[in-house]
C-alpha cells in the first residue's frame, strides 16, 4: 500500500501534507511511534524501512534541533514518511521541508485524531490488504493459472518495499572475473541507493546479477542504457565486464514474468554472440524463439524434427538438413540456394519437397525458418549453412 492510498482512508484524510509531495508513491509496510528516548538514534531504533513514523515531537519540545536530526535519520533508514501530531509544533522550518521535498519524503501534520487512531488505522489497512492478497493467492492456486499480480507484488515488496509500477529488468553474467561478485551480499540494500534510484534493486541470481529497476509515474527513464550505466556505476560495476540482457519498459506487475523472461533471453543471446549489451527489442526472430526454447514441448518439436531429417540423411545421403539451412540463409530463393550448394535447382526443389513430406509442414517456409533458427541456436557449432 502506498502513502497516497493510505491517506485516502478514514481517519487518514484528516492529515495535512506539509512536505514531500513527490514521495506519495512510497510503500508503507508498517507503522512505528517515535516518543521514547532522548537521542536521535534511540528515538528511531525501532523504525524499519517502509515504516510510517508517528510522533508528537514531544522529545523536541525543549530541543527543536532534534527534529532535523531525526528527519535525516528517517530518510537514511528509508522510512515511508512522518506523521506529526500538532500538540507541540504546528509546522516545520522551511529548510526541513525543503530537505523532505528533495528526498521525496512525505511529512504530514494532524490535530483532529489521536495518534493511536492513526496507528490503528494503518495497521488495519495493511492487514486487510495482506489478508486480501493471501486469500486471493490461495484461491488462484486452485486453478492452473499464471502467478497472480498480488503474489508478484508481495514478492517484490519483500525485495524492495518501494518498488514502483514502471520498471525494466536486466540480467548480467560475468564476461570476466568481477571481484564484487565474490562478496557475500545477496542484495544491495535499497537505503544505500540515491533517492531517485530507491525503486531499484540489484541482487544475485544463479550465476549473475539481476537488476530490477523501477520508477514512479513521470520518472521512467527515456534512455534505458543511460539508466543502466548509472545504476552499475553506483554499484561500482563496469558494464564491459558483463554480458548484459536488457528488457523493455513495463507498466504493470502482471507483466513481471514477461519482463524477467526478456532480460534472461537477451542475456542468453548476448553470451552466445559475445556482446556486452543485448536489447531484447534488437533480438529479431529470437524475441519469439528464445522464450519458446524454454518450453519442453517446443524443444521436443525441434529435437524430433532434427532427428527425422538426420535419420533420412543417414539412410539416403540426401543432405536435407544442410539444404534447409542454406535455403533459409538464402531467404527461400531456390536459384541462390542451388548456386550456393553447386546443385541443379531441380535437385533443391526435390529435397525441399521431400523435407515437406517428412515433416508434414503446411506453411513450409515459415515452419522451416522457425525450426532452422531454433536448431542453429541449439547447435551453433554447425554454422548457418554453406
Amino acid at each position: 500500500m502506498t502513502i497516497n492510498e493510505l491517506s485516502m482512508l478514514e481517519p487518514m484524510i484528516h492529515l495535512r501534507l506539509a512536505a514531500g509531495y513527490e514521495g506519495l508513491h512510497r510503500r508503507v509496510t508498517s507503522a512505528a511511534i517515535l516518543e521514547g528516548g532522548e537521542r536521535p538514534q534511540e528515538l528511531i531504533q525501532g523504525v524499519q524501512a517502509g515504516d510510517l513514523a508517528v510522533t508528537s515531537l514531544y522529545f523536541a519540545k525543549e530541543r527543536p534541533a532534534l527534529i532535523g536530526e531525526v528527519l535525516r535519520l528517517l530518510v537514511e533508514r528509508d522510512a515511508a514518511g512522518l506523521a506529526v501530531k500538532t500538540t507541540y509544533f504546528k509546522d516545520l522550518p522551511q529548510e526541513l521541508k525543503d530537505f523532505a521535498d528533495d528526498n521525496q519524503f512525505p511529512v504530514f501534520f494532524f490535530d483532529e485524531i489521536r495518534m493511536m487512531d492513526l496507528l490503528y488505522c494503518t495497521y488495519n489497512a495493511l492487514n486487510a490488504r495482506r489478508e486480501t492478497r493471501y486469500y486471493e493467492t490461495k484461491i488462484r492456486q486452485m486453478f492452473p493459472q499464471e502467478v497472480p499480480e498480488s503474489a508478484l507484488l508481495q514478492s517484490m515488496e519483500e525485495i524492495n518495499p518501494v518498488f514502483q509500477r514502471n520498471y525494466y529488468c536486466a540480467y548480467l553474467t560475468p564476461a570476466a572475473a568481477v571481484p564484487s561478485l565474490l562478496r557475500g551480499d545477496a542484495l544491495l540494500p535499497v537505503r544505500q541507493m540515491p533517492a531517485h534510484l530507491r525503486g531499484c534493486s540489484l541482487l544475485r541470481y544463479e550465476s549473475g546479477l539481476l537488476l530490477l529497476a523501477s520508477f514512479p509515474d513521470g520518472a521512467a527513464p527515456a534512455d534505458q542504457d543511460a539508466s543502466l550505466r548509472e545504476i552499475l556505476a553506483f554499484c561500482h560495476l563496469q558494464g564491459g565486464n558483463f554480458y548484459c540482457g536488457l528488457g523493455t519498459l513495463h507498466h504493470s506487475l502482471a507483466e513481471l514474468d514477461v519482463a524477467l523472461t526478456e532480460a534472461f533471453c537477451a542475456n542468453e543471446l548476448a553470451r552466445r554472440e559475445g556482446r556486452s549489451l543485448m536489447h531484447y527489442q534488437g533480438m529479431g526472430i529470437y524475441q519469439i524463439l528464445l522464450p519458446q526454447l524454454r518450453s519442453k514441448s517446443f524443444l521436443a518439436y525441434v529435437r524430433s524434427t532434427r532427428e527425422t531429417l538426420m535419420a533420412y540423411d543417414e539412410k539416403y545421403h540426401a543432405n536435407l538438413l544442410e539444404t534447409l539451412r542454406v535455403y533459409i540463409a538464402c531467404n527461400g530463393k531456390l536459384a541462390q540456394t542451388a548456386e550456393r550448394m553447386f546443385l541443379h535447382v531441380n535437385t533443391i526443389r526435390y529435397r525441399l519437397e521431400k523435407a515437406k513430406e517428412l515433416l508434414h509442414m503446411d506453411d513450409f517456409y515459415i515452419q522451416a525458418y522457425i525450426f532452422i533458427k531454433a536448431d542453429q541456436f541449439l547447435h551453433p557449432e554447425e554454422g548457418p549453412g554453406l
